[in-house]
């Protein structure tokens, strides 16, 4: 009903640009992308900037599963405005999907400088470094997360991990102490032990190691495998608690 509505009002004014972008939207919204593609090609005739309806036609293809055609048309729209970030940032999920990932990390870079307030692109920059195995640049982004959304967990725990793979561990306690204020969560206990265990702090690393025992011990399996540093401690550790609870 509504494209009937904006096919009688493209009748009555042909070059309403806005009623076209309406018309194209409906029939996304029905998943009729052809139609959809039909409907912006019509609009690009009549406007004099190009670069958002060549991003719509690009995400169309992409939902169509082609995504070399996509592709063409997000760099057609970057071509039109080289600073349009989400036409970059489609880019970096193509590229990723065909497994270009030294391309879908370059322009998740681009994206991100360009838009650098969007925690969603900070995220997928963070992933990406990751994903390439570099670590040290992935801190920067984790540490926007860090800041901007301390409510939530895993922020830290990426975090945390990500400056322990570097060596960084003077640093991930001083994050670690501020992560047990948000979250008395076991896992940072056991990174927090970690850690102390390699500084060569034992007391330390021996007292927090406890208290990630008493809080989950169900963990300790997956956490022995991934810091070698703290198996030797944890029968230490188990018969403390033990006592403890006794």
């Amino acid at each position: 009903e509504a494209i009937k509505g904006f096919d009688y009002m493209l009748a009555i004014n042909s070059s309403a640009v806005g009623v076209y972008a309406s018309k194209a939207a409906c029939y996304e919204a029905l998943n009729q992308y052809k139609k959809a593609v039909e409907v912006y090609e019509e609009m690009l005739e009549l406007e004099y900037t190009k670069a958002f309806t060549f991003y719509k036609i690009g995400l169309c293809y992409k939902a169509l599963k082609q995504p070399t055609v996509a592709l063409n048309y997000f760099q057609k729209s970057l071509r039109e405005d080289p600073q349009f970030y989400m036409a970059m940032m489609e880019q970096s999920y193509l590229y990723e999907e065909m497994g270009g990932m030294p391309e879908a990390l370059h322009f998740a870079k681009e994206a991100t400088l360009l838009n650098d307030g969007n925690l969603d692109y900070q995220k997928r920059l963070a992933f990406l470094f990751i994903d390439s195995g570099k670590f040290e640049e992935s801190l920067s982004c984790l540490k926007k997360l860090v800041d901007a959304e301390p409510s939530r967990f895993y922020n830290w725990y990426a975090y945390t991990e990500v400056l322990m793979l570097v060596g960084e561990y003077d640093e991930a306690v001083t994050v670690l102490i501020a992560a047990l204020e948000h979250h008395n969560r076991a896992e940072l206990y056991y990174q927090l032990s970690n850690c102390y265990f390699n500084l060569k702090n034992t007391t330390k690393g021996a007292e927090t190691l406890e208290k990630a025992l008493e809080l989950d011990p169900s963990l300790i399996t997956d956490m022995q495998k991934k810091y070698p540093y703290i198996k030797d401690e944890v029968k230490k550790a188990k018969a403390k608690v033990k006592k403890k609870s006794e």
